[in-house]
């Protein structure tokens, strides 16, 4: 069971394909009528052997996704707030913050480990007070140079004026982003043709054409402004000198800055605050909980099954933290000991041999997330640790006389987790709040993966000693 946004690489099943040594042809999509009067789709993988500790032959791949449920339901406004709110977590819980972080005893050198901890939490706070501290003073010095940014409009002004056909002006730059949008098709078909995935005959001619169509248009782009004389030169230095004092550009790169990230923080941290507030006061704890009844539903059905021996449960990324908490939401269940037909037996829930999580953001979830609790509320503290118990450490806090009384949290007995996470990759880390029995780290052997975190976090997909890592998970 995979848990995951969308596709992130287009030959992903390709690629596991390959590793289990399947040809072409030997997969196959499935279709089944489920219990609850409705069509299941899995993809088949047919083995040539016995593989993973079940001896399958036979492997499914089944996806729970969740990208429809986040789709529309949060603005930008809303996640800036919860930006903003989140960044100063370090701050406004300081007091907390050692019985999170110190959870070993009887560590060597242990008074350095301690030390470690403490300068490192105090840097993260002094960089988010520093970062808050940038955007406030470029805001506020923008406002107090308002007299210089409108004889910034008034200089624009004078320069378009002169343009005859103000028309023309809007082909130009109409055609010259055509020709560029063109362009840049052109230049990843041209990258992708060292990973090839398209008919080569056919590559080569959307290339060649791609190329043959930006070249036209430039020129195009250029009859334009000599015909009507629209003097672009001219206008680009007139722009340049309008905007290049600091009055005008302090704010103007803050604008261009938020909006190119208005589209990336709605469309990527807009899933992230929809679903990791464990609040139950919070305004999107009901899109996280209509989450989580989805996914547990379809793992409880994979479980109860009679056609799967094994069922293993896999997630990337935000999708990892999804499918960590389906577990812990299953695990509740056998512990309530429901007599509900609905609910798992011990038989069907030792059926689940294990979690594959990577890009995995866990550990710093459950540090910026957690449900705040009073110092004086013992009781509820312990009552959320317990609803969310499932491999977790315990922390250090001392409970004193409202201790309550130790309980088992149930496990299947081949259960294994195997957390990849790699270097490069700002989101993912090794997972120190939960128990894991492999964490193996992956260092791309691409040096500018370091530069790029965006594709050091999608990586994993095409990444060989990743999936010799799950081969040995299996």
């Amino acid at each position: 069971m995979n848990f995951k946004k969308e596709d992130i690489a287009k030959n992903v099943i390709m690629l596991q394909a390959e590793r289990f040594g399947i040809a072409a042809e030997e997969m196959e999509h499935v279709l089944e009528w489920s219990a609850e009067d409705d069509t299941s789709s899995c993809l088949r993988m047919h083995l040539r052997k016995e593989t993973g500790r079940s001896g399958a032959r036979v492997l499914d791949l089944h996806e729970f996704y969740w990208a429809g449920l986040v789709q529309g339901r949060i603005s930008l406004r809303q996640v800036l707030v919860w930006l903003a709110r989140t960044s100063l977590v370090p701050l406004l819980w300081w007091s907390k913050q050692p019985a999170i972080l110190f959870r070993e005893k009887n560590e060597k050198k242990e008074t350095k480990r301690r030390v470690g901890i403490f300068l490192r939490e105090l840097g993260r706070a002094a960089l988010l007070a520093v970062f808050g501290l940038g955007l406030t003073l470029s805001m506020v010095y923008a406002i107090a140079n308002w007299r210089e940014i409108g004889r910034t409009a008034e200089q624009l002004w004078v320069a378009i004026t002169p343009i005859s056909h103000p028309f023309a002006l809007v082909c130009w730059i109409t055609t010259v982003v055509f020709a560029l949008m063109i362009l840049r098709g052109g230049i990843a078909l041209l990258v992708q043709r060292f990973r090839p995935t398209i008919e080569p005959s056919i590559s080569r001619l959307w290339i060649v054409g791609s190329f043959a169509t930006a070249v036209a248009l430039g020129v195009a782009a250029w009859s334009i402004d000599w015909r009507w004389d629209i003097e672009v030169v001219r206008l680009a230095g007139a722009l340049w000198t309008a905007v290049r004092s600091a009055p005008v550009a302090v704010p103007l790169v803050a604008a261009l800055v938020g909006l190119v990230l208005s589209r990336i923080l709605v469309k990527y941290l807009g899933d992230i605050a929809l679903y990791v507030t464990a609040d139950e006061r919070s305004e999107f704890f009901r899109t996280r909980s209509e989450i989580l009844e989805g996914s547990t539903k379809q793992l409880r059905s994979l479980l109860a099954d009679p056609q799967y021996e094994a069922v293993y449960v896999a997630g990337h990324s935000l999708g990892s933290v999804i499918a960590y908490d389906t577990i812990n939401r299953i695990v509740r269940e056998v512990r309530a000991a429901s007599t509900d037909a609905a609910k798992l037996d011990e038989k069907k829930f030792n059926k689940l041999l294990g979690l594959l999580t990577f890009g995995c953001p866990l550990d710093k979830i459950y540090y910026f997330f957690r449900t705040e609790v009073g110092e004086r509320q013992a009781v509820r503290a312990q009552l959320l640790s317990s609803l969310h118990s499932f491999r977790k450490m315990a922390s250090e806090r001392d409970y004193g006389c409202h201790k309550l009384k130790q309980y088992d949290v149930p496990e299947p007995p081949k259960f294994r987790w195997l957390n990849v996470y790699s270097p490069p990759d700002v989101v993912s880390a090794h997972l120190d709040f939960y128990e894991v029995e492999e964490q193996p780290k992956i260092r791309y052997r691409n040096p500018f993966a370091y530069l790029n975190p965006v594709g050091a976090h999608l990586a994993y997909w095409r990444d060989s000693d990743f999936y010799r890592n799950v081969a040995k998970w299996l």
